[in-house]
This record gives C-alpha cells, structure tokens and sequence, in this order.
C-alpha cells in the first residue's frame, strides 16, 4: 500500500460512498441517449430535489429532451428549476452556477434506493483553508452512448480524492469569473492522484484514449464536493460522519489546473424558493 500524502490510508478508509450519490443528467436525441452532466439528490423533509450546474440544463428547460437517473431508468427533468439569481436561466454569465428542480412525489419511488443528501449532511460554512476533499462524478469521455431503445447507456465514475482544497495561490485573485465569496478552488494535480490503492492513477477515454484532469472531466458539472472536516479529530477516530458536502463541481480552469466550486451555501436561497423546503431550512436555520 502507497502512502502518497499524510493520512491517505485514514482518509480513503473514512470516505463515504459517494458514488452511491450519483446522478446522471442524460441527453435524449430520437433514440440516441448520451451522458451529459452530473446531479445529486437532495433529501428536505419529504421531497426530493435534483441538484446540478445551471450550465448543464440552461438550453433543456422544456424537458423534451432532459432526463434524470433515477434507480433502474431515466425520468423526464421537466418542472420549475430555481436558479441563483433572475435571469440565470438564459444567462451563461451566472457566476454561481447551481440549479435546483424540486422532484414531482410521484417520482420519488424511482429514487428509493439512491442515496440522497440530507440538509445534516451539508455544511453550510466557509471552509478552511485545508481540508481534504473528494469529488464524484460522470465524465462524458468515459461513457458510451446508447444508439437505439434497446441498449443501454454505459458510464463510468470517476472519483478524485485530494489533501489540499480551496487553493491560495498568487495571481489567482484576477482569475476570470472567480469570487472567493461564492466559489472554491480544488487542485486538480494529475500527477498526485491516486486510486484506492494509493498507486497513480491513469485515466483513459471509453476509446482508450489517455484523459487528463481537469480538462476532460466535461460531465463532472454539477456534481457534489465532499469535504473532510474534522481535521482536529485523531486520524484513528475519523469516520464516514467526518464528511459533508461543501459545494458543487461549477467549472475547471485549464490552466491553472483547478476545479472550480460553488459553496454549498449558495443553495439555501434556491432552496427557500420552494415553500415545502423553506418550511423546514427556515425552522433549522
């Protein structure tokens, strides 16, 4: 077993199963169906929300062609979504980025064995400046489209797991639509990624072709940051309840080799524009 960083073994034992946490944000063309983003799922008392990056749904609003996965199929993703300020839904420049369908109840049995987050599960400050993170998503150049009715839409998870989160570097404070206010900066160092086993890992396209991070993880958008928060906590008693969600993956910057997250506590005025999610965010908070 490689120890590629302090406390790898502890924090890779400590992490939750966030995969179970995955969503798929399909697109639907005739028969065709391709992976487009990723989502999670919210759990407000009792209703269901889909949360994912205003980018990802912004030009499928009519749900004609939008689909959520639920447990074994895919749904429409028709319904009122909430973005993060008037006008978000047809403007590319929203810097926050996050948008959020509250889930008709009928379709609530199709999501019971998916894993949802709980407003316990959300850590609604600002973070600090070290905390280790993973993020899990759906990158399109790791999935198969289906072609017709009869076959199946394949993917893959991809799974980053770092020591080091929000990022303090010089020059960054001109990065373009950055606002440390709304957003957190995640290193997506390639050379210091590893797998559960602690060896590189080695990232390759459903055609073999070789990825890189962050520029390939297109389909990663809108899926959630887990961070580790209890770093004054002995390695030896840290657990899964060690992890909340922070933000969700926003954008990458290329260049600088980052992901770029929305803070988590940028969904409760979303959140508050739904009444039965108001009722109980207001009544905790």
């Amino acid at each position: 077993m490689n120890e590629p960083y302090p406390h790898f073994t502890a924090i890779r034992d400590a992490t939750p199963d966030v995969r179970s946490y995955l969503c798929s944000v399909a697109l639907q063309q005739g028969p065709s169906l391709s992976q487009h983003g990723t989502a999670t799922v919210l759990e407000v008392g009792s209703r269901l929300y889909v949360v994912t990056a205003a980018h990802v749904i912004r030009e499928h609003l009519d749900g004609t062609n939008l689909l959520l996965g639920a447990d074994v199929e895919f749904v429409p993703g028709r319904g009122t979504w909430a973005f993060s300020k008037p006008g978000a839904k047809t403007n590319p420049e929203d810097l926050v980025d996050p948008a959020v369908l509250e889930l008709d109840p009928g379709l609530n049995t199709k999501f019971a064995r998916k894993s949802k987050v709980r407003i316990a599960d959300i850590d609604w400050e600002d973070q600090p400046l070290q905390v280790a993170f993973t993020i899990c998503g759906l990158p399109s150049a790791m999935s198969r489209k289906s072609w017709s009715a009869n076959e199946m839409l394949g993917f893959e998870a991809l799974q980053i797991t770092g020591q080091l989160v929000p990022v303090k570097k010089a020059g960054l404070a001109g990065l373009a639509r950055y606002r440390e206010d709304h957003h957190m900066l995640l290193e997506a160092d390639q050379s210091s990624m590893v797998g559960r086993d602690g060896d590189p890992m080695r990232l390759q396209s459903v055609d073999g072709l070789p990825l890189s991070v962050p520029g390939d993880i297109g389909g990663m958008s809108g899926a959630a940051v887990w961070g580790f928060v209890k770093w004054d906590v002995d390695p030896e008693k840290w657990t899964k309840d060690s992890w909340k969600v922070v933000g969700f993956q926003h954008a990458v910057d290329r260049n600088e080799g980052l992901i770029r997250v929305t803070r988590a506590n940028r969904l409760l005025h979303l959140l508050r524009q739904f009444p039965s999610a108001s009722v109980v965010i207001d009544a905790l908070y």
